[in-house]
């Protein structure tokens, strides 16, 4: 009760003793290498480029970057423990559920984002990671694209239908 976690009854033999000092310190250091793993990777998805949310099987905020916070205009302790539909109202509770889900691209203040919802099965329930990707330019370059297309396909249209029926009309010797 008091964080005692290993005893040596006395007296004690000595390479018992030295057992569990080691077992101890190994303990300690493991622990230590864990945190800092932890904190490593916790570093790594806050500086992710991409939006990123972790949602439980509620649909609550667990955890949210700093892109998300800046995507969002909001600090990120205000982004935890918000509801994911409040955020994204396209989010289907099932889409939690479901593996991998592309779900429609949403639009944020002018910038079109693809969401990508990936869950897994925990031991409480399920968790989801949401990626927010910006690809405003890549769908602004396929609108653009097509465009093109149509009007050169408009531009092309009338005069091929000129010369499609004057070359029928010479075919039915009328010419």
């Amino acid at each position: 009760a008091a964080g005692a976690n290993d005893f040596l009854s006395k007296p004690y033999f000595e390479p018992e003793l030295r057992a569990r000092v080691h077992a101890l310190m190994r303990t300690q250091r493991l622990l230590s290498q864990l945190e800092d793993s932890e904190a490593g990777f916790r570093n790594l998805l806050a500086k992710a480029p991409d939006a990123l949310l972790a949602v439980d099987e509620d649909g609550k905020i667990t955890f949210a970057n700093d892109e998300a916070a800046s995507l969002f205009g909001a600090p990120v302790a205000q982004l935890v423990g918000r509801s994911g539909r409040e955020l994204l109202p396209g989010l289907r509770p099932e889409a939690l559920k479901d593996g991998i889900t592309v779900l429609a691209d949403v639009t944020i203040d002018s910038r079109v984002l693809a969401p990508i919802v990936k869950s897994v099965r925990a031991a409480h329930g399920f968790l989801a990671t949401i990626s927010l990707r910006d690809v405003t330019e890549s769908r602004r370059a396929q609108d653009r694209r097509l465009d093109f297309y149509t009007t050169v396909a408009h531009d092309l249209r009338s005069p091929l239908s000129a010369v499609l029926l004057r070359c029928t009309l010479m075919q039915r010797g009328k010419h």
